[in-house]
Formats: C-alpha cells, sequence, structure tokens
C-alpha cells in the first residue's frame, strides 16, 4: 500500500473529536506539543505527514502544506472512540517511516501515541470497525443515513 497526504479533514475530525471527548486534552497537546491551538497541532500533523511523503517519494508526490482546521461536528457527534482510533492509526501508518518517527523528541509521535492510549480506554469493540480515513467514515454514514 502506497502512503499519501491524510486530508485536513481527517486530522481535523481526529483534533475536534479528541477537543470534546477526551479529558484533559488541551492540558495533554500543552504538555507534548507546547501548544493547545487546534490549528497549530494540525499543521504540525500536516508537516509530519509530508516529511513521511517526501522521504518516501523524495519530490515525485504533489501536497498541499496548508492546514485549515474545520469543526467536524458530525463526526464528534457520531463518531464512536473505534473511529477515531482508526483515524490516528491511519494518520500514523501514512507518517512512520521515517526513522525519526519513533524518536522521542518527535512530538506528533508522542502525541498521536498518547492519544491513542486516551482512545483506547473508551473502547468497547474494534473488531469489525470499518473506518480507516475520514472519507471511509463519511461514506459509511451516508449509508446508514440513506
Amino acid at each position: 500500500m502506497s502512503a499519501y497526504q491524510v486530508s485536513n479533514e481527517h486530522i481535523s475530525a481526529i483534533l475536534y473529536w479528541c477537543d470534546r471527548k477526551t479529558k484533559g486534552f488541551r492540558g495533554l497537546l500543552m504538555s507534548i506539543v507546547d501548544t493547545s491551538d487546534l490549528q497549530e497541532v494540525g499543521q504540525m500533523m500536516v508537516d509530519e505527514n509530508i516529511r513521511n511523503l517526501r522521504f518516501l517519494y523524495e519530490d515525485r508526490m504533489e501536497v498541499d502544506p496548508i492546514f485549515q482546521y474545520t469543526d467536524q461536528p458530525t463526526f464528534a457527534h457520531r463518531g464512536k472512540p473505534q473511529d477515531v482510533f482508526q483515524l490516528l492509526n491511519c494518520y500514523a501508518y501514512q507518517s512512520c517511516d521515517r526513522p525519526e518517527w519513533n524518536e522521542s523528541g518527535n512530538k506528533i509521535s508522542r502525541l498521536v501515541d498518547a492519544l491513542r492510549c486516551h482512545v483506547a480506554q473508551e473502547l468497547k469493540v474494534i473488531d469489525n470497525c470499518e473506518t480507516w480515513s475520514f472519507e471511509c467514515y463519511m461514506k459509511r454514514l451516508k449509508e446508514e443515513v440513506a
């Protein structure tokens, strides 16, 4: 499977859900990435994802380096812990190929791991979870509503 740039909506959904559902989320952000501003954290996540893509593909892949945070109230309201857990897993998978991903100084890697730990405490079941990306989640949601 090839790596791709995770969408702004995907990252926004992670941040919005965690901000609404994870106790102490803003303090966690401050302790790991030194800011609680969701726009700044999202940009840091995009930057890390792009560093990975450039590591893998050099400059052969078009990327959009600009992050724009958008609230994702539908995901926060209807998304389950297993959905956001899988969004985090997808983000990590798309960003983890560089050796630097696993270094202790990588703030985004540490943040993703910490968020997975927090969200995992809320999981009731993850078997058969069909969410991999925000786009997959929205497609499934539209099918459920129809």
